[in-house]
């Protein structure tokens, strides 16, 4: 079949409707470039891949390449396909998922339908409801992976948001493509169809385009903040994270504790297993402490345990325990290691640099003690 004219459509129109692809390949640019800060960004990689088989099949059906109606239809109709598939694989790497299997047979099933109504029995309308149902399932399967972020904050809500609206779009563009509202729909037209593809373009892609923006700089935000408050070796909070978990009132207790004579660990095996040491230690204490309870790693071998709500007496025991703990813990190449603990309680909050100058002066007496010891005043 040889392509049909452009029944009261300019070239000039055509040149209008070609902005559109256009659009959709600056906007795959800007995701291949984020994609490749690579880490957690690389599903900027399957948007571009979208966006650039959305453009190239807009691009095909409007300035009508292929010449031939079966060659265009199905030609546009796999570069689609291929878009919804990226997509979707896309909000899944966001949920840290995948969907690709899923998606692809999906997908593939659909095009053998949309073949069939194109070169053995031509019908307009029902090869397009094949593509807009089959793409709107994928869409939803993709949407769905990310449905936990409703939960999260305003920049997870309006990304969850412009994807349900974006996926619920394509219900009215597919009713637009009624048997009588449809002659040929290869190339562009004024159809309702062809309208209501620019809009959802122009609303949705765009829409979404800045809300994955606003999601992705919300979640670097706060991984460079969740960062500035880690220890890097141990994954602990620091001090300045420590200070962030400290409740405004009520009573509370602070263990100060030292890993006794880390020095000469250093000196003798190496920093590399003294870092082994540090981590190990800190798998210890966050598995004998409460979910309330905050462990961090204020510097070098000094760690703090912040227990809001524990009596001092509590907080002696849970120091003495972790010390039996830790002296009865065999560490990387079975080295042995103990630890030194100063304790202090308070009824009502305090400063935490007096709270520290407090236990700090104990966890002193007990190195003077002869250390492997908890003082508690």
């Amino acid at each position: 079949m040889s392509k049909a004219p452009f029944p009261g459509v300019g070239s000039s129109e055509i040149l209008l409707a070609l902005v559109q692809p256009l659009l959709a390949v600056v906007v795959a640019c800007l995701f291949l470039a984020l994609a490749r800060l690579g880490g957690r960004l690389r599903y900027f990689d399957c948007f571009g891949a979208a966006f650039v088989l959305y453009a190239l099949g807009s691009a095909m059906q409007v300035a009508r390449v292929p010449e031939q109606v079966v060659l265009n239809v199905l030609a546009s109709g796999l570069a689609y396909s291929g878009a919804a598939v990226c997509f979707a694989q896309g909000l899944a790497q966001i949920a840290g998922r995948s969907v690709w299997r899923s998606t692809t047979w999906l997908m593939a099933a659909a095009l053998l339908v949309r073949a069939w109504f194109v070169v053995v029995d031509d019908q307009v309308t029902l090869r397009l409801w094949t593509l807009q149902l089959s793409v709107t399932a994928v869409l939803a399967l993709g949407t769905w992976q990310t449905r936990a972020l409703w939960q999260g904050g305003k920049a997870e809500r309006f990304f969850f948001v412009v994807l349900v609206g974006f996926t619920a779009s394509f219900v009215p563009r597919t009713l637009l493509t009624l048997p009588e509202q449809t002659a040929t729909l290869v190339g562009y037209d004024r159809s309702p169809y062809w309208l209501g593809v620019q809009i959802c373009f122009y609303v949705f892609g765009l829409l979404f385009t800045l809300a994955l923006l606003v999601l992705t700089a919300s979640r670097l935000l706060g991984e460079a903040r969740e960062h500035s408050l880690r220890d890097p070796l141990t994954r602990l909070h620091n001090r300045r994270g420590l200070e962030s978990h400290l409740l405004p009132s009520g009573a509370f207790s602070l263990i100060l504790l030292d890993i006794d004579h880390f020095k000469r660990i250093n000196d003798r095996w190496g920093h590399r297993q003294g870092d082994k040491v540090l981590a190990e230690l800190a798998c210890i204490l966050q598995q004998h402490m409460r979910p309330s309870d905050v462990v961090a790693r204020l510097g070098g071998e000094e760690f703090a345990l912040y227990l809001p709500g524990a009596p001092q007496p509590l907080a002696e025991q849970v120091a003495e325990r972790l010390r039996q703990t830790i002296a009865l813990h065999a560490f990387s190449d079975q080295m042995a290691c103990t630890c030194s603990f100063g304790v202090a309680g308070f009824d009502t909050q305090v400063p935490f640099d007096a709270a520290y100058g407090e236990a700090d002066q104990r966890l002193y007496q007990a190195k003077a003690q002869g250390r492997n010891c908890v003082v508690a005043g």
